[in-house]
């Protein structure tokens, strides 16, 4: 694959070597890191929010929706940047064209405008506007596969463990790119 991007051309002209880094630390971290982040974190979730974790165990169906809220609560991925390409003007201030600028997805899934109670975890909400892949052409190509690697993986787990707690504190990750856990003890 690395190959096939090496000799990739875009408008007839190679891939530059900075577009060429992004692409592979994109097919790196969202091929593995972010789905691992997005299975622990939601087990960390359910394990501090008992009622949680024992309501999706009685309504094994409700996962899907559990794997969106997951996104949009604890988004293994909590920001991304792009480049201005013309001047923009928000909240009276104007972007310059040529800016690189940094959006914080975290916030905007707590964004009460967008969100009822959004500073509430609940598996049962209906969050389909979150952004924890991203949106237009830059939305994430993996994201079905994603989301069906966190639903299989929710579903496994709560058939083979129905009830867990946390047995320690977990570790986070210490990588600026993504949100997610080094290690989680639990206890069946």
């Amino acid at each position: 694959m690395i190959s096939s991007l090496a000799n990739a051309e875009n408008d007839g002209a190679p891939i530059g070597a900075e577009e060429m880094f992004a692409m592979c630390l994109i097919i790196y971290l969202a091929g593995n890191t972010t789905t691992s982040s997005l299975v622990s974190n939601g087990l960390y979730l359910l394990a501090q929010h008992p009622d949680q974790q024992a309501r999706l165990a009685a309504t094994p169906e409700a996962v899907p929706n559990a794997v969106e809220e997951l996104l949009r609560y604890e988004s293994p991925v909590q920001w991304t940047s792009r480049l201005t390409t013309v001047d923009v003007e928000m909240y009276g201030q104007v972007v310059p064209g040529g800016s690189r600028v940094m959006m914080l997805l975290a916030a905007a899934h707590r964004d009460p405008r967008v969100f009822d109670d959004p500073n509430t975890f609940d598996v049962f909400r209906r969050p389909r506007r979150h952004l924890g892949f991203g949106d237009g052409v830059h939305r994430c190509v993996g994201a079905p596969l994603a989301r069906l690697e966190g639903r299989v993986a929710l579903e496994v787990i709560f058939e083979r463990v129905p009830h867990f707690r946390l047995a320690g504190e977990p570790e986070r990750l210490h990588i600026s790119t993504e949100r997610g856990l080094a290690s989680l003890p639990l206890a069946v």
